[in-house]
């Protein structure tokens, strides 16, 4: 069985950063071991390349707060995210295995004052593949591999 954990578009703290993540999202992701405030979790994404990521919450219990940061940072910049992009985290479960799929997309623009060849098209970022000019993606000079 498939569950969407969660579904937003990429701010530029989201590119930048981390990803905040909304907190109804916890109860679908890793369990916290006691006393402690970061998990880390394996994902795939659409071309089965695999991720580590970590969930990390704020120290204090009433406003949890949580982002993910290791890892995320990576995969923005492998995947020449940038704010607007969709990103989508799913949970799977089959018997006692459960699996986390992460999927990203890039919104369809047709601005109506530019031609056609000023705007681009790019269903999802699997090919790259656009039909005119995309913004810009995030500096990653200081990203380590």
């Amino acid at each position: 069985m498939a569950i969407l954990i969660f579904s937003k578009y990429l701010s530029k703290t989201d590119i930048g950063k981390r990803l905040s993540v909304p907190s109804k999202s916890l109860k679908h992701l890793p369990a916290f071991k006691e006393g402690r405030h970061t998990v880390d979790f394996k994902v795939r994404d659409e071309n089965g390349h695999a991720w580590t990521f970590r969930c990390s919450t704020r120290t204090k219990k009433k406003h949890l707060k949580p982002v993910l940061t290791k890892g995320w940072r990576e995969f923005v910049c492998k995947r020449r995210l940038i704010s607007g992009d969709k990103v989508e985290l799913h949970r799977d479960e089959e018997k006692d295995c459960i699996t986390y799929r992460v999927r990203v997309g890039r919104p369809t623009k047709f601005l109506q004052s530019q031609p056609v060849e000023n705007c681009y098209s790019l269903a999802d970022l699997n090919g790259m593949t656009k039909t005119g000019p995309m913004a810009k993606a995030p500096s990653c000079d200081s990203f380590q591999s």
